[in-house]
């Protein structure tokens, strides 16, 4: 598989943080210097339902005692509102952290659950209100 890194120089101008998008549930974010939590500030916030990619670099997120590392090609799904810690690993300004992000409304999820397209059999219950899954190509 071909890496390619993107030029860090063409996102955003170069400015670290969250950013917006005309498309209200999809926002990017850009990290250049790694961050991670400390027992006296860790920087802790509420996640919405939402689908996250790391496009360029590796996130942590850690809800209690449970670490989930992703970066690519998995991706983050998150089904509820959860107290998280984010952490960036190993971002640099020539190779900063690049982040995807799609957030849901409870309409939105429970549209995506009548969709008889998307039906699968039951499992099981699941205990998780997040994981981390990979993704993979299907072939043409």
């Amino acid at each position: 598989m071909h890496k390619a890194v993107v030029d860090a120089a063409k996102v955003d101008g170069g400015f670290d943080g969250p950013r917006s998008t005309l498309i209200s549930p999809l926002s990017f974010s850009r990290c250049s210097i790694p961050y991670h939590s400390t027992e006296t500030e860790p920087p802790y916030k509420l996640n919405n339902p939402s689908l996250c990619i790391v496009v360029q670099g590796l996130k942590d997120i850690v809800i209690g005692k449970e670490r989930f590392r992703y970066g690519p090609p998995h991706y983050l799904v998150a089904s509820m509102d959860l107290p998280i810690i984010a952490e960036v690993l190993g971002a640099t300004p020539e190779v900063p952290n690049l982040t995807c992000k799609i957030e849901f409304t409870p309409g939105h999820i429970l549209e995506l659950v009548n969709d008889d397209a998307l039906k699968a059999n039951s499992k099981g219950s699941s205990r998780r209100a997040m994981n981390v899954g990979v993704y993979r190509p299907v072939p043409d």
